[in-house]
């Protein structure tokens, strides 16, 4: 049943465009697309494991994924050809990355709406089958002749077609879910490999228990018993890995999807009077039902708002109180198939359970909606002044090095008139780590914005910190300089990280913005 395993879901992170937290599955604003051969390889990783993926969920999932996926095709092919030519950063190549970069997320936001979808799918009832097995194997005997060989032959083909879909769901996580947490995707990757393992296990475990006749050994029996903990404690572990990566919203949202196709079957069920499809589909309803209330008692511990979490409470309380009533419904329907009132009353509670779970999922998407980023309506500030001139100075001094392009092979380029940061080359390992620095927090303005502001400088520091340790300018003394300048930066990042973290009313997003920022020093 659906309570000897009780995952743990995690609280959600949608606040990640803001604070970058790293537990999150796709998020929706990709990073600018490379243009070299790491771009063709990134590409060609997403191509192949959104064809795999759709080939496995086929249908329609499997016709919007390869879609979606062939329209990045052309445009990479194009841009990868505009690179070679050294025209990339052209208005052409601009408007392909952007396009790239749609695109892209794009996909990966279907990827990660289908990866919830099979996530609370797969695991609504994870022991059902195996409690049907072990069930099986204890109460019939092979000597009871085909029938007993028939539906112990159908209980265990349950057990293991749901066990092998239950490690895959687990293997297509750490194939396509796009995060940077790699000990998680590493932690899932291990538990479902051992729930592969476990498997046959069970499954001749089960076989050997059904076969012996008339008697059960007892060794044998409790060996398929402890076998029966260690499978629902993996599958358990492994929920508890997958639903940490998972975005809240997503998770309500892809539930209200499977609760409406449950009660569709409901409907069905009583419209043809059959009594088993029903009773199945309503416990389906009520085990997805649980896994939201789980939800929302984790957003609750999770969570420091009190209005926020008091809201949840209440929808949560609300839930519960109507699993019970639809429950109901099944023995009345299983008695009196042919009875006016369950189709009535079926229709009330479908209505009333879905707009409860509507609501709660709109009450997260209202919570954990962006706050817009405050734009310079005017003018320039202080700091934005101060690292363009920086910037000058820099651009500057490259335009008086002409030796670097024609070791190359290629004439000098002409001053740009637009200030620019210095492009690194190979063996430029510092001026690289700047420049990448510079390209994430131009996404952010300065005003208002002291984390940004101060990272920003450290951009700039940085870039020429690299011109003087390659002897280009500067004294060991502007070295020296330059050094404690950056700490200063650094620290003061460091100190504004805390005081956001601070501010944060998710417990989790609080921890993880708090452990990033304790190895900035």
């Amino acid at each position: 049943s659906a309570s000897s395993v009780q995952p743990q879901l995690r609280s959600s992170a949608r606040r990640r465009q803001e604070q970058r937290a790293q537990e999150q599955v796709p998020v929706s604003g990709a990073a600018p697309v490379p243009t070299g051969g790491s771009g063709q390889q990134t590409q060609g990783q997403h191509h192949q494991s959104s064809h795999n993926f759709g080939r496995q969920l086929g249908g329609d999932r499997n016709n919007v994924l390869k879609s979606k996926s062939q329209c990045l095709v052309q445009p990479l092919s194009q841009l990868v050809d505009l690179a070679s030519k050294h025209k990339a950063e052209e208005d052409p190549g601009k408007l392909l990355a952007m396009q790239l970069q749609s695109g892209l997320a794009d996909l990966l936001a279907q990827i990660a709406t289908y990866l919830t979808s099979e996530v609370v799918e797969t695991f609504i009832d994870p022991s059902a089958n195996l409690d049907n097995l072990v069930h099986s194997a204890n109460s019939r005997s092979a000597d009871e002749g085909p029938s007993a060989e028939r539906e112990f032959g159908s209980t265990l083909n349950d057990f293991e077609t749901y066990s092998k879909r239950a490690a895959v769901t687990g293997h297509q996580v750490v194939q396509l879910a796009n995060i940077e947490n790699t000990q998680v995707l590493h932690n899932i990757g291990r538990v479902a490999s051992k729930l592969d393992g476990l498997t046959p296990l069970v499954a001749a475990t089960a076989r050997t228990v059904f076969t012996q006749s008339p008697d059960k050994e007892p060794d044998t029996a409790r060996q398929l018993g402890a076998l029966q903990r260690e499978w629902a404690h993996t599958v358990g572990s492994l929920v508890a890995e997958l639903d940490f990566i998972l975005d809240m919203e997503l998770f309500i949202q892809s539930s209200e999807t499977a609760l409406e196709k449950f009660l569709g079957a409901c409907k069905e069920a009583v419209d043809d009077k059959k009594p088993q499809t029903f009773a199945e589909n309503s416990q389906r309803v009520a085990n997805c039902l649980h896994r939201v209330r789980q939800a929302c008692d984790v957003e609750i511990a999770n969570n420091d708002d009190q209005d926020f979490t008091r809201t949840l409470a209440s929808l949560s309380s609300d839930i519960k109180n109507e699993i019970g009533p639809f429950l109901a419904l099944s023995p009345e329907f299983g008695k009196n198939p042919g009875s006016a009132r369950v189709g009535p009353q079926l229709e009330r509670s479908s209505h009333t359970i879905l707009g409860l779970v509507q609501r709660l999922r709109e009450q997260l998407r209202s919570f954990y909606a962006p706050r817009p980023i405050p734009h310079q309506v005017s003018g320039e500030s202080e700091t934005d002044r101060q690292i363009g001139e920086l910037l000058s100075q820099v651009r500057l001094t490259e335009a008086q090095k002409p030796e670097d392009d024609e070791e190359e092979g290629r004439p000098p380029r002409p001053p740009s008139p637009e200030v620019a940061f210095p492009t690194p080359k190979e063996n430029q390992p510092i001026l690289r780590a700047a420049h990448e620095l510079h390209v994430e927090v131009q996404q952010w303005e300065s005003e208002g914005n002291d984390i940004i502001a101060a990272a920003k400088r450290m951009a700039i520091l940085m870039a020429n910190m690299s011109r003087i340790v390659r002897g280009e300018e500067g004294t060991k003394a502007d070295l020296i300089a330059t050094s404690k300048a950056i700490a200063e930066a650094a620290l003061v990042v460091y100190r504004l990280a805390l005081q956001c973290a601070g501010l944060c009313q998710e417990k989790k997003i609080k921890g993880n913005l708090q452990n990033v920022a304790t190895r900035i020093p």
